[in-house]
């Protein structure tokens, strides 16, 4: 099965998807390790633009279920479609190739390169889509930009080693928004960063979302940031549910 709208073919709409419904559907997913049951019947549709919240007590299985939206994990039962495709229906390859153009994944530890700059980590998807052999101009452009809108424009060129935490976390932004993903998962953005910039970095995340019609899912325990979001969901007992609700 073909994976079909690439960043290049989104910006100059040749193959584009034919999708009708949310960018990303959750139907009945079910996931256990060992006797632990992490998820049981969880259900969630994502529109596009929108950016929600997960939230939950530590342990409840939140990374768990953005690695299986990314792909990078596999449901022991039930389907997750993203962009119209169903991720059982794709094999290991096809997996990657639709997380690489279609997701954008800030990691809680960041997973920078450490014998790269911050500029190399941040051009690394667009390296990977093609995008930096292609058009070296717009991947340079793009990836100035994104430096700059994460405040780390002057830091272009250093070693991630010389870069803090909150940095480190701002790089990690900067390279899962760069190549303008339709999806972007975020296990605890705004962990390492002080209030000002966990609010510029939410900040950033919504704005790209609307702007691109992209959809967000944030894994995180701090109010703020949930606050920040269209939607929060708490994960309890292998279910999402309306956190307004529970706390009623």
């Amino acid at each position: 099965m073909p994976i079909v709208g690439t960043l290049q073919s989104r910006e100059t709409g040749t193959g584009a998807l034919n999708r009708i419904g949310p960018m990303l559907s959750l139907q009945e997913i079910h996931k256990r390790f060992g006797a632990r049951v992490l998820l049981s019947g969880l259900d969630l549709d994502v529109a596009d633009g929108e950016l929600i919240a997960i939230v939950g007590e530590s342990g409840a299985g939140k990374s768990t279920l953005l690695n299986l939206i990314a792909g990078l994990d596999s449901v022991d039962a039930g389907r997750i479609v993203l962009a119209g495709q169903d991720l059982g229906e794709l094999d290991d390859e096809q997996r990657t190739r639709l997380r690489r153009s279609h997701i954008g994944f800030v990691f809680q530890a960041f997973h920078v390169l450490p014998h790269l700059t911050v500029a190399q980590n941040v051009l690394l998807p667009l390296v990977l889509l093609g995008v930096q052999a292609e058009q070296p101009d717009v991947a340079a452009a793009r990836v100035a930009a994104m430096l700059a809108a994460v405040d780390l424009g002057h830091r272009a060129q250093a070693a991630t080693s010389e870069l803090s935490g909150g940095e480190l976390q701002r790089v990690a932004l900067a390279r899962a928004l760069v190549h303008k993903p339709r999806l972007v998962l975020a296990d605890e953005p705004t962990g390492n960063l002080d209030p000002d910039s966990a609010r510029a970095a939410l900040d950033l995340l919504a704005a790209a979302a609307r702007r691109e019609g992209a959809a967000g899912i944030i894994v995180t325990h701090s109010p703020p940031a949930a606050a920040a979001c269209d939607r929060t969901l708490r994960l309890a007992h292998g279910r999402l549910l309306d956190s307004r609700l529970v706390a009623s």
